[in-house]
């Protein structure tokens, strides 16, 4: 142990204490600054959130437009259905009107 006098106060310490204190001129301010936790970044706080936001939104937007996509597709399927129906209604009218011989 080895007894040091510094800005008046006596203190004892060992020698990687004393290494310590000697090593650099701002040690003590440097190992507080350590100790003290850093501020946290606007990512730090909102990230994990905001991912969590994006993804769920575009989860729900792939989800409608994949929905939206499927019953457009049967609606169009059932007017070209209907569309069929009428033509093809049209060419028996028309093949009967050309077997009926006019008389």
């Amino acid at each position: 142990m080895l007894t040091i006098i510094q800005r008046g106060v006596t203190q004892r310490l060992s020698g990687g204490a004393l290494r310590r204190l000697y090593s650099t001129p701002s040690s003590e301010s440097l190992q507080n600054e350590a100790l003290r936790p850093k501020p946290l970044t606007f990512w730090q706080i909102f990230g994990g959130p905001l991912t969590n936001l994006f993804l769920w939104g575009s989860v729900t937007t792939v989800g409608l437009h994949f929905a939206w996509s499927k019953l457009y597709h049967l609606e169009y399927v059932e007017e070209m259905e209907a569309k069929v129906q009428l033509l093809e209604n049209k060419i028996v009218a028309l093949t009967q009107q050309q077997t009926i011989p006019p008389s």
